[in-house]
C-alpha cells in the first residue's frame, strides 16, 4: 500500500514544494488548498500523514484538526506554524487535536524526518491494531473449537459409558454394570435385613438358530427375547446381560415377600410366545 501524504496550505507554491521533496522519499502526495476539500479527501482514503499550514481557508488548522481526528483518528497530524502561533498550537497539542509542530520556516531535513517519524508512528499504530483484531478472531475461533470439542468429549463420554456398562445387542446392562447394581441391592438389603432376589435365564437352542439362520437372526431373537423380559418386570429391578446369551435380573425384597415361586412363573412365561 503506497504511502500517502496530504497537505493542506492555502499557497500552491507552498504546497508544490513540499510535494517535490515528499516524493523524493517515495511518498504519494495530495494537495488541496481548503480545510474543506481536505475533509473530504479523509472520509474516501486512507492517509497516513497530514501535514497543514496554521492559516488556511475556512478555519485554523487546529480546527481542521480536531474533525479530522474524529474521521482518521490513527492519521499523524503535523501542524505548520509561524513563531507567533506556537503558545495557541502548544494548547491545540495538549488537547490532542495535533500530533506534531513543525515552526516555519521549515528546513528540508527536518521535514523529512518528521513525516518519515510519523508515518513510522502510523503504521506501527495500524498494525498494533490488526494484531489485535487478528487476535480477537483467534481466541473466538479458539472458544468456538473449545466449546464443540467439550460437547464431542461429552458425547464420545457417554458412548465410552454406555459401551462399557452395556450390551451392544440388546442394550442391557452387561455384567460389569449388574454387579455394581447387584453390589448396591445387597448392601442396601444388609442394612435392612431384607431380601434380594436374582434369577437366570438361558434362551436354549441358540446355536441352532445361529447355525440355520445366521448371527444376524440369532441377535434378533435375543432382541426379542429381551424386550419381553423387560417388559414383564417392575420398575427398579435390573435386567442385565451376564454372560453370552445369558440374561439375569435381580428384584428387590417386595417382590419376594409375595412368593418367589409365582413370581418366577410370571416374569418367565414370556418363552412361550411366539417370535
Amino acid at each position: 500500500m503506497p504511502r500517502i501524504v496530504l497537505l493542506v496550505d492555502d499557497d500552491q507554491n507552498m504546497l508544490n514544494a513540499l510535494s517535490r521533496l515528499l516524493r523524493q522519499d517515495c511518498y504519494r502526495t495530495i494537495t488541496v488548498e481548503s480545510a474543506t476539500n481536505a475533509l473530504a479527501i479523509l472520509r474516501d482514503n486512507e492517509i497516513g500523514v497530514i501535514v497543514s499550514n496554521h492559516l488556511i481557508p475556512g478555519m485554523t488548522g487546529v480546527e481542521f484538526f480536531a474533525q479530522a481526528k474524529e474521521i482518521c483518528p490513527d492519521t499523524v497530524r503535523i501542524l505548520m506554524t509561524d513563531a507567533n502561533d506556537v503558545q495557541a498550537t502548544i494548547e491545540a497539542v495538549n488537547d490532542g487535536a495535533v500530533s506534531r509542530l513543525l515552526e516555519k520556516p521549515w528546513q528540508e531535513e527536518d521535514l523529512r524526518s518528521v513525516v518519515h517519524e510519523a508515518y513510522e508512528h502510523y503504521e506501527l499504530v495500524r498494525e498494533n491494531k490488526r494484531r489485535l483484531q487478528d487476535l480477537t478472531c483467534t481466541n473466538e475461533e479458539l472458544k468456538s473449537l473449545n466449546v464443540k470439542l467439550e460437547r464431542r468429549v461429552e458425547q464420545k463420554t457417554r458412548e465410552l459409558s454406555r459401551l462399557t456398562n452395556y450390551d451392544a445387542v440388546t442394550g442391557l446392562p452387561n455384567r460389569l454394570l449388574f454387579s455394581e447394581r447387584l453390589t448396591q441391592a445387597l448392601g442396601q438389603a444388609r442394612r435392612t435385613e431384607d431380601l434380594v432376589g436374582v434369577m437366570f435365564l438361558n434362551l436354549d437352542r441358540f446355536n441352532f438358530v445361529n447355525n440355520t439362520l445366521g448371527y444376524a437372526m440369532d441377535d434378533r431373537l435375543l432382541q426379542a427375547a429381551t424386550q419381553r423380559l423387560v417388559a414383564c418386570v417392575r420398575e427398579g429391578d435390573t435386567v442385565a446381560q451376564n454372560r453370552c446369551r445369558r440374561i439375569c435380573f435381580s428384584a428387590d425384597k417386595s417382590r419376594f415377600r409375595r412368593g418367589s415361586g409365582s413370581d418366577c412363573y410370571a416374569n418367565t412365561k414370556f418363552t412361550v410366545w411366539p417370535v
